[in-house]
């Protein structure tokens, strides 16, 4: 037995609550939520201003607990502790469809008959049409408050699985993968959806064995050659169902492969700008776009068919009954059964569609907790080492000095297959201790049995005082820089400056335009796997722990910083703390200052001295050169280039601080509305295209009322098969209108997606490099898969409907208004007036839907990074799991919160819509009634039927328009991304030899990469000869990077000007200027294509000219023994290409375009001499007639330029051959240079 849920944290003290301070009466009526519309009309809502009204206490924590231990099923717990509610909830569902049916069962028949009575009954009419009114009001506030209660009872479910997930997280030593798998599927909303969805299953099948139970009543036995029919239709709809999801999973698979070209289009984008490749890689984007909207196309035909079935099914039913009862079985069909029969198959539709849903609703939230359960019925891992604040395993250590002691252990991640066999060791308190040996040996697992993280067969292990742990993938949270090196600890402004002084934090963090309140993590400033992990190391070394506990740190930090960390974090800042460092660097191994150095291998640790640590470095160390080589050469991923680029400034590229696509969405002022409706009506088409649209929309309705009228004039005794036919007809045209018109909708919308997906593709490529320094490719990336996702299906649907809702809902109004009298016009307008003052009051609810969706993301994120860093925060012990617990309880309760209210201002508008409906419907029967003598039963028939609708319709349109509103922010964010700043002319040069001898001359040039940056090159003069070979020395950030970049017009400089060959290159279109310049980077991408493409993206020379080419680099025989040769996919073979060779192909291409000045960022990092050796003959030797400028990290490689250009913090400090440079024994250079030999 276990407890699943550990002692609440504290909680803050909460504000006031709009329903715990309600009434009686304003909990009826929803009045509380008043005061939070009318805070939407006048500013933005923020999660501050919910006030929790409510949590889930520890009687149903515990009640629940007991329950889940007992029957080992979630669902069968919940059913436990809440079933008296659930029994309420489903009598209530009794009450609702019984006031539901009793319009059109009972008062409609009752109403036609007293028309058609000798003697016209007012009174008994007028209570008829009262006791309507009464059990319609009654429905209302039943539903809406059983919706509410529902909803209530889905939040506290879901904020109890959410806890038990945590707690999990927390505990568990197993795999995490199905609580990850729960959190990307979401599924906490359909869980939260369970109460609903359950209730909503029984409510549809209660409701259809109802009205099939009337329908036999009214019809006998023809009803089930209709049922029949309905069934048919259904199987039908079903099968174009399933057509379509197969067709859906074509376009699905077309749009992945659509988004990763653009992926690789912007991940490499500043790659693909320096070629001048934009409108290669944009014909290739089309291409499969292209591809894609056909499939969508049929996607939406399909679609259409559905939608058409769906809509003429009741319609169609009906007249199979007619048929079969007057044709075949002669039975005699009045009027008032007639229209009896539609008004319940309508109801029928929609229990059918509702119950459709339900079903999916609650087998995928039934789905989500049988996964879970997997999870959750796992024991806590039971401890067999003492957590840091408890009592240690051995309670009398031998040596009150001894911090970590391990004594004849066995362990192991299994139990019949131990790593480690009768394991020894003790380790002092303020030694430090260094582990080391090959991959594989079991130092991370020996790491993590000190953390208890493994299973422990045999032996004692005592870890004593308080632990800090940093990962080999280091673990930060989606939180700022200050709160993940906090972790929960109070804030000590000295201890926090020396922590990232000791780290080499400081000068980083002040580049953020927030400091260290930028938020960091997967949608904050991106940040380098180098300062992920000093964060993570300035985290622990601000715990100020007993003992620290480092996975393999410096093997991700960059090797020229290495050092520094060394003396200032380990040396100074864990001065006389315990130190297991585990760590392969021959310098750290062999330093003097390490106190024990243990060697890890074949399950053994075997303590090594100076001595023999000679006899093993060959195998087991990694001196620092090979360290230099395993950094440069493992990031071979598209976007390594960009990022070393960026390294190379010096400072890392930072999002937005604080930025949120939730953020965005959450505005949604009037103004903003109808300006995006506007926006997205010229990209559907304009006016014409609209007009033709509603003209459909138009023809709908009025098939849809010719067919009702001709109904009304229906006579049993004079009706023929031939009448029969016509009224057969008019459905088939009515079907065939609301097919043009969603025909019509999709492909005005999939043109208008097609527009918005081009333009925003083509303005953003065509963006400054200052744009997606401060813009995440995530958050690109997100505009071209949600947002055009939305755009290409789901806003043409919800525009569909919307038009098609609001001409029902006008065409009801208007037929109501023509024949019931001036009754109708003095009470219904000032009705439908009120309504139209209330729709500002609607657009609350998408409102908190979004902010609902924003805290219940951040509390899924908090819950899986919790479940990723699990190790991590149970290292670092109690105050990091409460810390961690605090967290995740108060976003808990700001994601219930949400829910709470959302489904309370939900059913204060429900509430508010239907009552104005429900009045109407009183106002308008008591109306038609009143003019009797010259409507007949027919058309009080129509008239009823269409009167009934107008509640459903009231409520169902803000609905609607809510979502074709929150759909259109998709549109919007599109449309916001054409207004990009562009970053200039792409035209050709006007000079057709131009450059001829490659000279350039830079005239007091200052260049920043954004407009409120300080300058990164000041006044910066100098001269180039033509085919001068030149090297860009300094230190980390002098502006090596950037004078390269500022001759390719990366950004436009801020004073000053570059000529090449006399010609100012301000004057040259980027295309003309940067497809007559070469870059080769540090890490070269390999496009996806061939290896032709790669080479010749343009298709510009022969084969013979790329082969010749190819054995001069001398890679002509990897390329010729592979299958296809020059057509080889590049993306097939990634893992041939070695580091060396992808350089070799990357100088290929520059070769081959005989570019007359080539740019070269420290291309030999991480190579052998003798690839080494190779490339530098190359550039000497094949690029002699060619300007080349070196950006040198290494400065043994730029002793054979001409000259050497030196910069520090942006400004030149010298330019002189190497041999004057060093013969001056001082200087920036000749301080590199000795700074560089020293060991």
């Amino acid at each position: 037995m276990y407890s699943t849920f550990e002692a609440s944290p504290p909680r803050l003290k909460q504000q006031h609550s709009y329903i715990e301070s309600a009434t009686f009466i304003s909990k009826l009526t929803f009045g509380w939520a008043t005061p939070l519309v009318a805070l939407t009309k006048k500013r933005l809502l923020a999660t501050d201003d919910l006030s929790y009204p409510w949590h889930v206490d520890d009687k149903i924590k515990a009640a629940f607990t007991l329950a889940f231990e007992k029957h080992a099923s979630l669902w069968k717990a919940f059913a436990t502790t809440h079933g008296i509610q659930f029994s309420l909830f489903a009598f209530a569902q009794v009450v609702i469809v019984a006031c539901r049916l009793y319009g059109p069962a009972y008062v409609l028949g009752q109403l036609m008959q007293s028309v058609n009575a000798p003697a016209f009954d007012m009174v008994h009419v007028f209570w008829l049409v009262l006791s309507l009114y009464a059990l319609l009001v009654v429905k209302a506030f039943l539903e809406t408050h059983v919706d509410f209660a529902a909803d209530m009872l889905g939040a506290q479910f879901d904020a109890l699985l959410h806890s038990m997930i945590l707690e999990k997280s927390l505990h568990r030593r197993t795999k995490t993968s199905h609580i990850e798998r729960y959190l990307d599927k979401n599924a906490a909303s359909s869980v939260a959806a369970f109460p609903r969805s359950v209730m909503g299953l029984w409510g549809s099948f209660l409701q259809l064995g109802v009205i099939v139970w009337f329908y036999f009543q009214l019809v006998g036995s023809s009803i089930f050659v209709g049922l029949a029919a309905i069934v048919a239709l259904v199987v039908l709809r079903t099968y174009v169902a399933m057509v379509a999801a197969n067709v859906r999973a074509k376009t699905t698979s077309l749009s992945v492969q659509r988004l990763a070209s653009i992926s690789e289009l912007f991940a490499t984008i500043q790659t693909i700008k320096m070629a001048a490749l934009e409108e290669k890689f944009l014909t290739a984007v089309h291409r499969l776009r292209d591809i894609e909207v056909d499939s969508m196309w049929q996607f939406s035909c399909y679609i259409t068919a559905w939608t058409v079935l769906m809509q003429c099914t009741p319609i169609v039913g009906l007249l199979v009954v007619i048929l079969t009862g007057t044709t075949w079985l002669d039975e005699t069909l009045s009027v008032v059964t007639i229209f009896t029969a539609l008004a319940l198959l309508d109801i029928l539709r929609a229990s059918i569609i509702d119950g459709a849903t339900a079903i999916k609703l609650t087998f995928e939230a039934l789905g989500c907790i049988h996964a879970l359960e997997r999870v959750l019925v796992v024991e806590k891992a039971a401890s067999s080492l003492a957590q840091p604040d408890a009592l240690p395993i051995s309670n009398e250590p031998k040596n009150s000095h001894v911090a970590i002691s391990i004594q004849n252990a066995t362990f192991g991640w299994t139990a019949d297959q131990p790593l480690f066999q009768d394991l020894e060791l003790e380790i002092y308190r303020g030694e430090f201790v260094v582990l080391y040996g090959s991959d594989g040996q079991g130092k991370s697992s020996l790491c993590s049995f000190l953390l208890n993280e493994t299973l422990k067969t045999r032996g004692t292990v005592h870890v004593a005082g308080r632990v800090a742990y940093v990962a080999q993938a280091p673990w930060i949270q989606q939180a700022s820089i200050r709160d993940n090196i906090l972790f929960g600890q109070p804030y000590d402004r000295l201890k926090y400056q020396r922590v990232l002084d000791a780290c080499g934090l400081t000068q980083e963090i002040a580049l953020f335009p927030s400091g260290d309140r930028a938020e960091v993590g997967s949608n904050g400033v991106s940040l380098t796997p180098d300062q992920i992990t000093r964060l993570s190391l300035a985290r622990a070394g601000y715990s100020d722990a007993d003992i620290y506990i480092l996975d393999s740190p410096l093997a991700s930090i960059d090797p020229s910083k290495v050092d520094a960390i060394f003396k200032s974090y380990f040396l100074g800042l864990l001065k006389q703390k315990t130190i297991v460092l585990v760590s392969n660097d021959d310098k750290i191994v062999t330093s003097e200052d390490v106190n024990r150095t243990f060697l890890v291998q074949d399950g053994t640790l075997v303590e090594t001295t100076y001595d023999t640590l000679t006899d093993v470095a060959s195998t087991a160390l990694t001196s620092t050169a090979e360290r230099r080589t395993s950094s440069s050469a493992s990031s071979t991923t598209p976007s390594s280039t960009t990022s070393s680029f960026f390294e190379a400034l010096g400072f890392t590229p930072r999002a937005l601080d604080g930025f949120n696509d939730e953020a965005v969405e959450a505005y949604t002022g009037r103004w903003s509305a109808f300006s995006a409706t506007f926006a997205y009506g010229k990209a559907f088409g304009g006016r014409t295209v609209i007009v033709i649209v509603l003209f459909a929309s138009a023809a709908v309705q009025g098939a849809k009322l010719y067919t009702d009228i001709w109904l009304s004039e229906w006579d049993a005794e004079a009706e023929t098969p031939q009448s029969l036919a016509s009224y057969s007809w008019i459905i088939f045209w009515r079907c065939f209108f609301l097919a043009l018109h969603s025909v019509l909708v999709f492909s005005y919308g999939s043109s208008a997606s097609q527009f918005l997906f081009r333009t925003a593709l083509e303005t953003l490529v065509r963006a400054p490099m200052r744009y997606f320094d401060a813009t995440p490719v995530d958050h690109i990336l997100a505009r071209f898969r949600d947002d055009i996702a939305a755009c290409d299906l789901i806003l043409p649907a919800a525009f569909a409907r919307l038009l098609l809702e609001t001409s029902s809902l006008g065409l009801s109004v208007v037929v109501l208004f023509v024949f019931s009298g001036w009754l109708s016009w003095a009470i219904g307008i000032p009705l439908l007036v009120l309504y139209i003052r209330f729709v500002p009051s609607l657009f609350v609810a998408p409102t908190l839907t979004r902010m609902q969706s924003t805290t219940q993301t951040a509390l899924s994120q908090l819950t899986r990074e919790a479940t990723q860093g699990s190790v991590t925060i149970r290292a670092f012990g109690s105050p990091s799991i409460n810390h961690i617990r605090h967290s995740h309880r108060s976003l808990l309760d700001r994601s219930c919160s949400a829910k709470v209210i959302s489904s309370g201002v939900n059913q204060f508008v429900q509430l508010r819509v239907q009552l104005m409906g429900h009045t109407m419907v009183f106002v308008f029967l008591l109306a038609s009634m009143s003019q009797h003598e010259s409507i007949g039963a027919g058309l009080m028939g129509l008239l009823i039927s269409y009167a009934l609708t107008i509640p459903t319709l009231l409520a169902t349109l803000p609905m609607v328009w809510s979502r074709f509103n929150s759909q259109l922010h998709s549109s919007d964010r599109l449309l916001e991304l054409t207004h990009v700043e562009n970053e200039g002319g792409r035209g050709f040069s006007t000079y057709e030899s131009w450059p001829t001898e490659g000279r350039i001359w830079f005239q007091n040039v200052s260049f920043r990469y954004t407009r409120h940056e300080p300058l990164a090159l000041r006044n910066i003069t100098f001269n180039i000869r033509g085919a001068e070979k030149i090297a860009l020395v300094g230190a980390r950030g002098a502006g090596k990077s950037t004078v390269a970049m500022a001759q390719f017009r990366i950004n436009e400089l801020a004073s000053g000007s570059i000529k090449i060959d006399g010609i100012n290159i301000a004057t040259l279109g980027l295309k003309a200027l940067r497809s007559n310049l070469a870059f080769v980077p540090q890490v070269p991408v390999l496009f996806r294509g061939t290896v032709r493409h790669y080479l010749d993206p343009l298709d510009e020379y022969k084969d013979d000219a790329i082969w010749t080419t190819l054995r001069k680099l001398q890679v002509d025989s990897l390329v010729g023994r592979m299958e296809h040769k020059l057509l080889e996919l590049v993306e097939d073979v990634e893992g041939a290409f070695n580091a060396s060779e992808r350089l070799k192909l990357c100088l290929a291409g520059a070769l081959l375009r005989e570019a007359k000045i080539v740019v070269l960022d420290e291309i030999t990092t991480g190579l052998d001499d003798q690839a080494d050796q190779f490339l530098l003959r190359i550039v000497r030797d094949e690029f002699a007639s060619s300007t080349v400028l070196t950006i040198a990290h290494r400065l043994d490689t730029v002793l054979d330029c001409d000259r050497i250009i030196v910069l520090d913090r942006g400004e030149l400090v010298q330019i002189e051959t190497p041999q004057v440079l060093l013969a001056q024994r001082s200087g920036v250079f000749f301080d590199l240079v000795t700074r560089e030999a020293s060991p």
